[in-house]
């Protein structure tokens, strides 16, 4: 952001987050990740939120493509066991709750650097 406006380097480091995953189907998708997260950090200055969120994103993606609990599919699968899912989604909620409660308590950016 010392070079280029905060839209884009966020648009910028977005495409190469996105190129980076080296799974065309999924890139779309993982630019807009890395949209959301370079605004995150831009209004939050906050480098560990980022990191959490990418990697509770991860473990979210993770968990939702473990098969269903039927045995045909289960033998060829990883097991998870019962509660794990539903802590995991508690757990996702808990975090991003303290991630809003983050991004409000936080200053917005200076009216000299504003998004644009």
């Amino acid at each position: 952001m010392r070079t280029y406006s905060p839209a884009v380097a966020i648009g910028q480091s977005a495409l190469l987050f996105g190129a980076f995953h080296l799974n065309p189907p999924q890139s779309l998708a993982t630019a807009g990740m890395g949209l959301l997260l370079g605004w995150l950090y831009y209004r939050t200055r906050s480098l560990g939120l980022c990191v959490g969120l990418h990697a509770l994103n991860n473990l979210l993606a993770f968990y939702s493509m473990q098969p269903s609990t039927s045995k045909l599919l289960r033998d060829d699968f990883i097991t998870l066991p019962s509660g794990t899912f539903a802590a995991t989604y508690v757990a996702a909620v808990l975090v991003l709750a303290g991630a809003l409660w983050l991004l409000e308590r936080t200053r917005r950016p200076q009216p000299g650097v504003a998004f644009s």
